[in-house]
């Protein structure tokens, strides 16, 4: 994704037009990344290495991109090379760039109609599938009325500066007089004329997408058996609500998919995904594979598990030229990644070496016997055994009634510090929200902040007992009190609260802001958060570069997730120069702490050979470790 930092070349390359520089510089190239300078970036799709050359290095670190598989693509090489020769002045002024968009949405829940069984699964599925593609993609699950023409004007803005703009929808859809219009879930249609105001015409999802640069497309998988038609009254026997879709005649640089061709329905069956949505998973991604000839495919592959009885057909036309979600994918060879990772045993024993409870050291020398501290977590766990009954009587208010200052905000620690707050005292493990005992924690807490009114802590661990006995209206005014001495943490949990909706309404935005604040305390659980806004554009513009830094500081710390997200932005090329081997180092680094994700994601690269040889005995080892993982972590 990105942000309003990335911009666009509207000048013409090496004073070329832009048709021409087009044709030298093909879509697709992953998403750009606003360079140092000021001037807009490629980042690396692959030649031949006779063919091979690279755009002098700016300090967003994008490369030049150009394809050569032989006939006009190599004649592509042999016309940059010379024109990289004869306008080397010019180059560094600006380079083509691709900005890429999509919009996902699956409708299943609908209120009025029996449910959709495998529209949540593709929609989601199919998101993230755009997203590995390098796309700034929203994902819109069960959309009202209102949620739908908010995302779809939302959309019309990112679509005015992008270069390949696409929207997917499965659903409900439905033809009345010719014209196509798609159902939200709170949708009724009791009549023909109520269509139009409860439904989202087609044309203009069409009418989005159609101002893009290079290539526009609307895919939906929408062309069911309706349920709202056989039920719709009609106001004039001359309106024909139609079976299937309509056909459309898109404009020239649109393509408009449909599961199933104009006036048929599609099949559902059972499974994950529907037929369709599964053959577009299977080719969506695959290297060097042109536009026109995945739709190809995808027709293919629908025909033959349907026995013929689903045809998927495409409307418009594209030029000769071929156009690629994804260039043909070459080997790199692997490098070793500098950044500094904190090993997971140190951070895990960090959190958890004062910890009174046994399970959790057993726990840590169980997963890590060969630790530097595995020593001395056994030498804790036999204490904890000579101390149980003294450590039972530290978790039982009862026995440990609050009588002084010291005893107050002893207390307070004692029952309600979060194992992850660095600003507990050194003797204290911490409690684990769901284990605070209220009552008691309640009471020293209280004491403590009058005691203390300018430790952030109190304030916090108060803030956290409010929170486990589930009022979140106070938790939040004590989060805010605590924020407000300087609780990074305090931070963090404000913002969670914003985003997930609890004791105020859902803010993105809000969210954000105090996500920032935590993170410029160098709080790693605030970077991979706000990361994650930034890669979804939520609360504020999507800015893929931004998402990555943060992920990549979160990873540096430690955080096996955002090391997942480093290699995933890696391999997409999203917000950072493309390199399957930074790629694949992170995610073994991520699966070394135990990651199923990180796991899948190398058997999937070995099982597809994108970045690395294809090895399919590699690949099932990496599956099967996930599985292996995922079962653990269930028990």
């Amino acid at each position: 994704m990105e942000g309003n930092g990335a911009a666009r070349c509207n000048r013409s390359l090496l004073g070329m037009p832009r048709r021409v520089a087009a044709w030298l510089f093909p879509p697709p190239c992953s998403p750009l990344k606003r360079g140092g300078r000021g001037a807009c970036e490629i980042t690396p799709a692959f030649i031949p290495a006779s063919a091979r050359l690279r755009a002098s290095q700016d300090e967003g670190g994008a490369s030049l991109c150009a394809r050569g598989e032989g006939g006009a693509p190599l004649l592509r090489a042999a016309m940059l090379a010379l024109a990289l020769t004869a306008f080397s002045g010019v180059w560094g002024g600006c380079a083509q760039a691709q900005n890429r968009v999509a919009l996902v949405i699956g409708n299943g829940n609908y209120q009025n109609a029996p449910p959709l069984p495998t529209t949540l699964n593709d929609a989601a599925d199919i998101a993230q599938s755009f997203e590995r593609l390098g796309f700034a993609a929203t994902k819109l699950l069960n959309a009202s009325y209102e949620d739908f023409r908010r995302a779809l004007r939302k959309f019309n803005e990112l679509t005015q500066n992008a270069d390949v703009a696409v929207i997917y929808f499965g659903g409900h859809g439905l033809a009345v007089d010719g014209e196509n219009w798609l159902l939200p879930v709170d949708a009724e249609v009791r009549t023909d004329l109520d269509v139009a105001e409860e439904a989202i015409a087609l044309k203009s999802l069409m009418q989005s997408v159609s101002r893009v640069s290079v290539l526009g497309m609307v895919i939906l998988d929408a062309s069911r058996s309706n349920p709202f038609a056989a039920r719709m009254q009609r106001t004039a026997q001359s309106r024909a609500v139609e079976r299937g879709l309509a056909r459309v005649e898109p404009t020239q640089n649109v393509l408009v998919a449909y599961a199933s061709k104009d006036g048929t329905t599609n099949e559902d069956r059972g499974g994950r995904n529907s037929p369709y949505a599964a053959a577009l998973l299977k080719y969506l991604e695959s290297p060097g594979l042109d536009i026109n000839f995945m739709f190809r495919k995808v027709r293919d592959d629908v025909l033959s598990h349907t026995n013929r009885r689903q045809q998927p057909f495409v409307y418009g036309s594209l030029p000769n030229k071929p156009i690629y979600l994804k260039e043909p994918s070459v080997s790199i060879k692997s490098a070793e990644v500098k950044s500094e990772v904190v090993p997971a045993d140190e951070t895990v024993w960090q959190t958890i070496r004062e910890a009174t409870d046994k399970s959790l050291i057993q726990d840590f020398l169980n997963k890590f016997p060969s630790s530097p501290h595995a020593k001395e977590a056994a030498t804790r766990l036999r204490s904890l055994d000579a101390t149980l009954v003294v450590a039972s009587r530290e978790t039982h208010p009862a026995a440990n009634p609050v009588s002084n200052d010291g005893d107050a905000t002893a207390a307070c620690d004692r029952l309600a510090a979060s194992p992850l707050d660095s600003a507990r005292p050194k003797n204290t493990a911490g409690v684990e929200l769901s284990k605070i005992p209220v009552a008691a924690a309640g009471r020293a807490c209280d004491e403590a902040m009058q005691r203390s009114p300018q430790a952030a802590r109190f304030p916090f661990q108060a803030a956290r007992v409010a929170f486990a006995r589930g009022d979140y209206a106070a938790a939040r005014e004590l989060y805010e009190k605590a924020a407000a001495l300087g609780s990074s943490l305090a931070m963090y949990s404000l913002g969670l609260l914003y985003a997930e909706g609890k004791a105020v309404p859902l803010d993105y935005a809000e969210a954000r802001r105090w996500y920032a604040k935590a993170v410029a305390l160098k709080s790693a659980f605030a970077m991979a958060e706000l990361a994650a806004l930034y890669e979804k554009g939520l609360g504020g513009p999507a800015d893929a570069a931004e998402a990555f830094r943060l992920y990549r500081a979160a990873a540096t710390a430690g955080d096996r997730v955002s090391m997942t997200k480093v290699g995933e932005f890696y391999e997409a090329g999203l917000g950072v120069r493309q390199d399957y081997a930074q790629a694949i180092n992170w995610y073994k680094k991520s699966a070394d702490r135990g990651d199923a994700d990180a796991m899948r994601q190398l058997g999937r690269l070995y099982e597809s050979g994108r970045g690395v040889p294809k090895n399919l005995a590699e690949a099932r080892q990496w599956y099967a470790k996930a599985a292996k993982r995922e079962a653990s972590s269930s028990q």
